[in-house]
């Protein structure tokens, strides 16, 4: 989709909007057990710093490494652009899921050396099914929409 440095950038800024609001907030329902304003309020709250870290691992490292090993898997050439999309969606939440599920469990939860790892994986199995069914049927096409929309009515305004 994106085709320039700043369509990247913009793709990206997009995405881990979506997906990071949404994943911290289902995380937050997760950890009251109930989905209320006050919880909505606390994810929003804590959402900016896990934007950061989401933001910069994904466009400075992760983006990259996925884009590497989409196409060592597959020829672009011989296969449907669907594909290439899921995969790279599959790959993305493969990476990000375990970064993002650390990231949390360092800043927003009570560990220390006995309780660390457990919790950890507790959080990439909490998480991982969730951010990849919301990644592939929700925030991406919502994302790829509203990238288009953009990019679109840009094109048309430089005519």
């Amino acid at each position: 989709m994106p085709q320039t440095r700043g369509q990247e950038l913009f793709f990206t800024a997009v995405m881990v909007l979506f997906m990071a609001f949404g994943m911290t907030l289902y995380n937050d329902v997760l950890s009251t057990g109930i989905m209320t304003m006050e919880v909505f309020w606390i994810a929003l709250c804590s959402f900016p710093i896990v934007y950061v870290i989401a933001f910069v691992l994904e466009f400075f490292f992760i983006g990259k490494l996925v884009q590497k090993l989409t196409f060592k898997i597959i020829d672009p050439s011989k296969t449907q652009p669907i594909f290439i999309t899921l995969v790279m969606q599959g790959i993305t939440v493969m990476f990000m899921c375990p970064s993002m599920s650390l990231v949390a469990v360092l800043l927003f939860t009570d560990v220390n050396i006995n309780t660390f790892l457990i919790s950890w994986l507790n959080a990439i199995v909490l998480n991982f099914a969730v951010a990849l069914f919301y990644q592939v049927f929700y925030a991406s096409p919502i994302v790829r929409k509203i990238f288009s929309l953009v990019f679109k009515l840009k094109n048309e305004n430089n005519k």
